[in-house]
């Protein structure tokens, strides 16, 4: 159990490091076939929980590694118990349960899709008082006006020495662009003088989502030629399984994945694919 303790904790620090420093593929490697391991294995649901967070997060930060996850599963799906009892371990917030593996391949589909922070609000600029209201409440028009010519000119220039002076003209010439560049779907700040031109929201979040499409529909092709081919281990109580995880889920808003496979799977039933 201490050893088992262990393990556990560790594997719970690892996201930690996923996010703080970017790693070298031969590590992020040996961290990836460690965290989808477990997830063959009865009895380590904790363990499991654990490395269902690194293998999300390895998916998400680490395009190359997707496939390698994804060639990992499939390599040990014919590890997974073919029986209905006591295998379905993740807990849903309606109180039902699914496959761990199930969960897995869910998350991993939803965590590509990448969608932009709200930008904060700028502060509104302070309007500058107009000239005439500066003007009306010069004290020109406190002073009274001297008798005689004499008088009104030393008046005039007493004024004008005291009237507010009139702030230069702004410069008409267009602020400097501070561009954005995203990496990773995030914004980093790039040079003062260039304009670099972040991509939109909404393309951002389109592009994401068909490259989530794309590892669903990968995901649902290997799965059903493994079902299809002849051999030794029969994947068809297996599939039957994860169809039924996925309607479960169907209704769930936190699991928006399964009506993406669901209605990729409807697909390959057409009469013209």
């Amino acid at each position: 159990d201490l050893v088992y303790n262990r393990i556990v904790e560790l594997m719970e620090l690892m996201p930690g490091l996923l996010t703080r420093q970017t790693l070298p593929d031969t590590l992020v490697l040996q961290i990836s076939t460690l965290s989808v391991s477990p997830f063959f294995v009865e009895n380590v649901g904790t363990l499991q929980l654990a490395a269902l967070s690194v293998c999300r997060g390895i998916f998400c930060l680490y395009e190359k590694h997707r496939q390698i996850i994804l060639d990992d599963i499939f390599s040990s799906l014919a590890r997974l118990p073919s029986s209905k009892r006591n295998f379905r371990s993740y807990t849903l917030s309606n109180g039902e349960s699914i496959q761990m593996v199930t969960a897995l391949v869910l998350q991993l589909i939803q965590c590509i899709i990448k969608v932009p922070e709200a930008e904060e609000k700028k502060e509104p600029v302070k309007e500058i008082e107009p000239l005439d209201k500066r003007e009306d409440d010069s004290p020109r028009k406190s002073k009274k006006k001297r008798k005689g010519k004499k008088g009104r000119r030393s008046h005039r220039r007493s004024s004008e020495d005291e009237r507010p002076k009139t702030p230069p003209p702004a410069d008409d010439k267009p602020p400097e662009i501070v561009g954005v560049v995203v990496e990773n779907g995030e914004g980093t700040e790039g040079g003062v003088g260039k304009e670099y031109y972040a991509p939109d929201a909404d393309v951002l979040i389109v592009t994401s989502y068909e490259q989530a499409l794309h590892t669903a529909n990968h995901f649902l092709y290997a799965f059903l030629r493994k079902c299809s081919a002849k051999e030794q281990e029969d994947y068809r109580p297996l599939f039957e399984n994860f169809i039924e995880d996925l309607l479960t889920c169907l209704n769930l808003p936190e699991w928006p994945s399964a009506e993406n496979v669901l209605t990729l799977l409807g697909w390959y039933h057409l009469p013209d694919r």
